[in-house]
């Protein structure tokens, strides 16, 4: 298919067409526009011709950054990144704007290539985390965001795509009467990644909701490793690029629960509204109008409901985490407390995780403890009983009157010259005994060399004397506090 655009010769468009594609054959059967189709001024009005192209699996993409003007490099660069690949591509009029490319790995490759000619592809720094949020109507979203950032602790101010659309750029094209385009979306959006504060993580508020914007999500993960593969022979202090972790987070409410609670919204806002006026309190909060009429409610739902679908396209790629948001706010924080915890599976580098993986995390290191603690302390009973009650008493006569005297410390530290414990099993005896009866205790030992004589071969001859430290902790008492809740009890 092909549509005329003001100023271009159709034949000159034709020829470019043949020499830039290598998968079209041959132009023929021209058939000129009809007089009575011309375009009216300041209105693109397409104008199909009939022509017999020998097409293979795509489409004739026609390039809009400069209606009336074809440059041949963009064209050849637009076909050449989606050589063998088949486009599903919608090309429409817009007013003022020419035609509009639909298919998102193209306009992927616009933005981008407009990104690296501004500001140079060393540059294109995008955020390490990004969390991509979505979520009907009222799932509070904007409640929960502020808790997500604490949970993974991102200082930057979440990416609220409403806002971004109200941008001058934005505002100017609706006021011409033109609808946001996907390539304005994600131009305002990857600069607004691009900014230095957000490199350490970010949360994207609104986004994605139509597949054209889900893909534009995959597109960039990808393109972020290829960003990341240029330095794969860098020294990681020298790599600037960081390993892209993208999470989809759906919170979803069911479509009466969404209805009621923008209905809730609209007239909280309009109440606050009225005596902020009262007062003369300024700015005012935004009342939206689908907040006052449960028909448009109901269909701002129906449209998040209609792209659901769409999003789980994510789920082969990301970790996809679906929260049921029609619970208390206190639950709610209560699963994606649970589901946004550290993983370092998730945020580490392959090469970082591996080499980690050999030390054991502790959840797996202390999770028979407490068998393994008594199965010890039984042993010792039954292998070596003279040795550990020789250990218990020294506790008793040493260790316990130490306590005693720092009991409201709640720490204390014991020093000893014993023989005892220059036998390991015997230090291993007194920690697993402090441990069972509810005390921390750490070990050392400190070596002092003692020089006594010299050798024939002038050598020094020391004596080792060894001084054994233990470092004790437990519950210290409260005593004022208790006796203030005495006092009041009382």
């Amino acid at each position: 298919y092909q549509r005329r655009v003001r100023g271009c010769s159709l034949n000159s468009l034709c020829r470019m067409i043949s020499l830039v594609c290598p998968k079209l054959n041959r132009v023929s059967k021209i058939k000129r526009p009809t007089p009575s189709l011309k375009p009216r001024p300041g209105l693109e009005r397409a104008q199909t011709l009939n022509s017999d192209f020998a097409l293979q699996n795509f489409s004739i993409i026609i390039h809009p950054s400069s209606p009336g003007l074809f440059q041949s490099g963009n064209f050849r660069r637009c076909f050449n990144s989606t050589a063998d690949v088949e486009i599903n591509t919608e090309v429409k009029a817009n007013t003022g704007e020419g035609l509009e490319i639909k298919d998102p790995s193209i306009i992927f490759k616009l933005v981008t290539s407009k990104l690296e000619a501004k500001y140079g592809r060393h540059a294109l720094i995008f955020p390490k985390e990004m969390i991509w949020l979505v979520g009907g109507p009222g799932a509070g979203k904007g409640t929960n965001t502020p808790f997500i950032q604490r949970v993974r602790m991102i200082n930057e101010a979440a990416i609220v795509m409403s806002d971004l659309l109200v941008s001058p750029e934005a505002k100017k094209i609706k006021a011409e009467g033109g609808l946001v385009s996907d390539q304005m979306v994600l131009e305002l959006l990857l600069e607004k990644l691009l900014m230095r504060r957000c490199r350490d993580g970010v949360i994207i508020d609104g986004f994605p909701r139509t597949e054209v914007q889900v893909q534009f999500v995959v597109l960039l993960h990808s393109y972020m490793n290829e960003l990341r593969s240029t330095e794969v022979n860098k020294p990681p202090s020298e790599r600037r690029f960081p390993r892209p972790s993208f999470r989809v987070a759906v919170l979803f409410v069911g479509e009466k629960e969404s209805v009621e609670r923008q209905m809730k919204r609209g007239e909280e806002i309009r109440e606050k509204n009225r005596k902020a006026l009262e007062a003369g309190d300024k700015p005012l909060d935004e009342e939206r109008p689908t907040d006052f009429s449960e028909e448009a409610a109901r269909k701002r739902y129906q449209i998040f409901k209609q792209h659901y679908g769409t999003l789980q396209i994510l789920r082969k790629h990301f970790v996809f985490t679906v929260i049921n948001a029609s619970k208390s706010i206190p639950d709610v924080q209560k699963d994606i407390l649970r589901e946004f915890k550290y993983q370092s599976s998730m945020e580490l580098s392959e090469e970082t995780f591996t080499t980690l993986e050999a030390i054991p995390l502790v959840e797996t290191v202390i999770a028979n403890s407490r068998q393994q603690l008594v199965s010890r302390l039984d042993s010792y009973q039954q292998d070596t009983p003279e040795l550990f009650l020789r250990v218990i008493d020294v506790i008793k006569d040493l260790f316990v009157p130490m306590i005693k005297r720092h009991s409201f410390t709640g720490s204390t530290l014991v020093r000893c010259n014993l023989s005892l414990f220059d036998d390991p099993l015997a230090v291993e005896m007194l920690i697993d005994v402090m441990s069972e009866r509810g005390y921390q205790i750490q070990a050392d030992c400190k070596e002092v060399y003692i020089p006594v004589k010299i050798d024939k071969h002038n050598n020094i001859i020391c004596d080792i004397k060894k001084t054994h430290l233990f470092q004790i902790k437990f519950r210290a008492p409260s005593l004022r506090v208790d006796g203030i809740r005495a006092l009041k009890t009382e």
